[in-house]
C-alpha cells in the first residue's frame, strides 16, 4: 500500500466517523490491560485496552490509540500503562493492524468502536506507533489534523511520499534507538518539522529499531499533557511545568557535560519551545546559542554527519547484495558470499564492547539489511523462488538468530525447493528452538518431502516431549 494513500484515506474516513455519543462500558475493567476488546460491528477483529482506575463515562478522557507492525496491541499498550494510569488516559492498541496490508479500514473500525464504547475528549485524541505502525499513527495525525492533536513516533516518521503542511495543528514527538537504522530518518524529520513550524521533540535511546522503553514512553505522554496545557485544552498545572522543567534541564545539562554537544543543544532547543508561555525560558534560548557556537558542537555535528553517511554507504552495498538474490543464476551466488563476508566484518565491529561510533553504525547497517533480507525472502517466496527465498532468509539469520518460528519457515522453503538435508537440520534447530506445534509439522504441505524422511519420525516425537538433542 502507499504510504501517501493512508495520510489521504485517512483524512476522509475519520471525519465521517465523528467522536460519536459515548456509551456506558461498564463490563470493561480498569486499571488493568485487557489483551483483546473485540470491535461491536466486527467481532474478528480486536484491540488492547486499557481504562484508567479514574475513568467515568461521565467525564470524557484523553485517548492515545496504539499501532504496531505486528499486530501486536499488548505491547504498546504495556508501555504507555503506567503514564496512562498517571494522567488518566485510555490507550487502545490494534491487534489487527500490522505492516503489508491496507489499514484504514482497520483503523476506522477501532476509532468508530472505541468512540462508542468510552467517553472520548474530542480535543484529546493522539495516536502513536512503531516502524511501519509509526507511518500509520503519523498518517493519522497529518491526514486528521483537526481530530488528532498529536503523534508519537518511534523508528520511523511520515508516510511515503507524505508532505508536511506548514504550521500543521498537530504535535508530534518522535523517536529512535542509538542502533536504529532509521535514526537519520528520525533526525530528518526533526529537521524538516523545525522547518515547517510544526512542534516536535526528537530523543534516543540506547537500543535498536523497536518500541521505546517505558519510561520514554512516559516522558512522550507528558510532552502532549504539557503541549494540551499551552493550547489550553488540558488545565494547567503550575507544580507538573516546574517539575518537568528541572528535569528536562537537568537532561540537557548532563548531555552537555557528557559531551553529546549537539543533543544537548537540542535539549535547550526543545525547553525553550515546550515551556513557552508557561514559563520564562531566555535562558533555555541562550544556552542553545551558546553550545551551537562552540568547536565540541561542530565537531560532533561533523561526526554525527559521516557516521550517517557511511551508515548510508554500506547500507547500500548490501542493499545491492541482497536485490540480486532474485537476479539471474550466477548473480545470486557471488551476492551470497559477498554478503556473508560483508555481514561477518560488521558483526565484528558491532559486537566490539567499546567500539562507540563505528559500532552504532555497524548495528544501524545490520538492522537494515535483517529487515531488506526477510522481505526479500517474503518476496521470492510469494514467486514461488524457494530456494533463493531460502537463501534471503539465511542470510538474515546471519545477522541476528532466527527464531523458532523464523526456522520453521525456513526448513519449509529448504523442503519445497527440494533440499531434504538442509530442510530437516534447520527443523530440528527449530524443535531444539521451541517450536512445538505438531499438528503442522504432521500437516503442513510444504513439508511431506521431509516426512517421507526416516528421521522425521524422531523429530516429531521430540517436538511432543520437547527433549533436544544432547
Amino acid at each position: 500500500m502507499a504510504r501517501v494513500g493512508l495520510v489521504g484515506g485517512l483524512a476522509a474516513a475519520l471525519p465521517l466517523l465523528g467522536s460519536g455519543a459515548a456509551t456506558p462500558a461498564d463490563e470493561l475493567a480498569r486499571g488493568v490491560l485487557i489483551e483483546r476488546v473485540s470491535a461491536l460491528a466486527s467481532p474478528d477483529e480486536s484491540y488492547a485496552l486499557y481504562l484508567p482506575t479514574t475513568y467515568s463515562p461521565d467525564r470524557p478522557a484523553p485517548i492515545l490509540y496504539a499501532f504496531d507492525p505486528r499486530a501486536r496491541g499488548r505491547v504498546p499498550v504495556e508501555r504507555f500503562q503506567a503514564a496512562a494510569e498517571r494522567y488518566g488516559w485510555i490507550v487502545a492498541g490494534s491487534n489487527a493492524s500490522r505492516n503489508g496490508i491496507a489499514v484504514g479500514d482497520i483503523i476506522g473500525r477501532l476509532w468508530g468502536d472505541t468512540h462508542a464504547r468510552l467517553a472520548i475528549d474530542p480535543r484529546r485524541v493522539y495516536t502513536t506507533g512503531f516502524s511501519g505502525g509509526a507511518r500509520v499513527a503519523s498518517g493519522m495525525g497529518l491526514g486528521s489534523p483537526d481530530q488528532v492533536a498529536g503523534v508519537i513516533a518511534f523508528g520511523a516518521g511520515l508516510p511515503n511520499g507524505a508532505r508536511l503542511p506548514k504550521g500543521a495543528g498537530v504535535l508530534l514527538f518522535a523517536g529512535a534507538g542509538l542502533d536504529d537504522f532509521n535514526l537519520p530518518e528520525m533526525r530528518q524529520l526533526a529537521a524538516d518539522l523545525d522547518g515547517a513550524s510544526i512542534p516536535n521533540r526528537l530523543e534516543t535511546w540506547d537500543g535498536g529499531h523497536e518500541w521505546a522503553p517505558p519510561e520514554l514512553c512516559t516522558l512522550a505522554l507528558e510532552w502532549l499533557e504539557l503541549g494540551a496545557m499551552r493550547s489550553g485544552t488540558r488545565t494547567k498545572d503550575a507544580a507538573l511545568v516546574e517539575q518537568w522543567a528541572r528535569r528536562d534541564e537537568e537532561r540537557a545539562r548532563q548531555q552537555e557535560s557528557a559531551g553529546a554537544a549537539v543533543e544537548a543543544a537540542r535539549a535547550f532547543d526543545s525547553l525553550a519551545a515546550d515551556f513557552r508561555g508557561l514559563r520564562e525560558t531566555a535562558a533555555y534560548t541562550e544556552s542553545a546559542a551558546r553550545i551551537r557556537g562552540t568547536r565540541a558542537y561542530k565537531d560532533a555535528l561533523k561526526a554525527q554527519r559521516d557516521d550517517e553517511h557511511r551508515q548510508s554507504y554500506l547500507a547500500g552495498e548490501l542493499g545491492a547484495a541482497i536485490r540480486v538474490l532474485s537476479g539471474d543464476a550466477e548473480g545470486p551466488a557471488t551476492a551470497l558470499s559477498s554478503l556473508r563476508s560483508a555481514i561477518a566484518d560488521l558483526r565484528k565491529a558491532a559486537d566490539k564492547p567499546d567500539g562507540g561510533r563505528e559500532a552504532h553504525v555497524a548495528r544501524r547497517v545490520l538492522g537494515g539489511a535483517w529487515i531488506q533480507a526477510l522481505e526479500a525472502s517474503n518476496a521470492l517466496r510469494a514467486s514461488k523462488e524457494y530456494r533463493r527465498a531460502a537463501d534471503a532468509l539465511a542470510v538474515a539469520g546471519e545477522v541476528r538468530p532466527l527464531g523458532a518460528g523464523q526456522l520453521y519457515e525456513l526448513a519449509r522453503l529448504r523442503a519445497l525447493s527440494g533440499d531434504t538435508r538442509q530442510g530437516l537440520q534447520v527443523l530440528t534447530r527449530a524443535v531444539d528452538s521451541g517450536f512445538s506445534d505438531v499438528a503442522a509439522l504432521q500437516s503442513e504441505p510444504d513439508l511431506e518431502r521431509l516426512r517421507r524422511s526416516p528421521e522425521f519420525a524422531g523429530l516429531l516425537e521430540r517436538a511432543r516431549s520437547g527433549k533436544k538433542i544432547e
